[in-house]
Formats: structure tokens, sequence, C-alpha cells
């Protein structure tokens, strides 16, 4: 039986617009998270203008997502990170 779940963990911004996660069950289980930015769960911008600072939330947020579907970092087949300079998204 094919089974898919949409899933807003705690500690990532909710927005009713998209799921943060999806995940995808049949003969095994596929996990998706949408793109991670430097939002913490309360909708800040975590390290404006410190790209260290950003970098972290973007992992932190990761391990929440994971986290909440029973995984970590070792069980990652696939991750793409980009890096984007000089965009101001939130001004």
């Amino acid at each position: 039986m094919n089974r898919m779940e949409h899933v807003n963990p705690e500690g990532l911004i909710k927005n009713s617009a998209f799921s943060q996660i999806i995940t995808t069950e049949g003969n095994g289980k596929t996990i998706y998270i949408g793109g991670q930015n430097a939002v913490n769960g309360n909708g800040e911008i975590v390290g404006k203008n410190d790209i260290l600072k950003q970098t972290e939330q973007v992992i932190k947020n990761l391990e929440i997502a994971l986290k909440s579907c029973g995984v970590n970092f070792e069980s990652l087949v696939k991750l793409n990170i980009h890096i984007v300079q000089g965009q101001n998204a939130y001004g």
C-alpha cells in the first residue's frame, strides 16, 4: 500500500502554502525535505549578513526535519547545497 504524508515539525517555520517535508512509503520510505534557509521556527532570520551563522541555522533546520522522520544525516543519500550571495529576499 502506497502512502504520502505531509510533515511540518516543531522547530521549523509553519506556512500554509507548503509542507516542510513529504514522506512517501510503498516498498520503502523516501523523505523529501523542502529547501531550507536561515529562518528559525519563529520566522526570524538568523545571522543576517553572517554566512557562517546562516549556514549553521540551515544545518539545524535540516537536523530538525530529519529527526522528525526518525532518521539523521547518516541516512542521507543526496543533499544539494546552493549558496547565493548578494540576495536580499528579506529586505
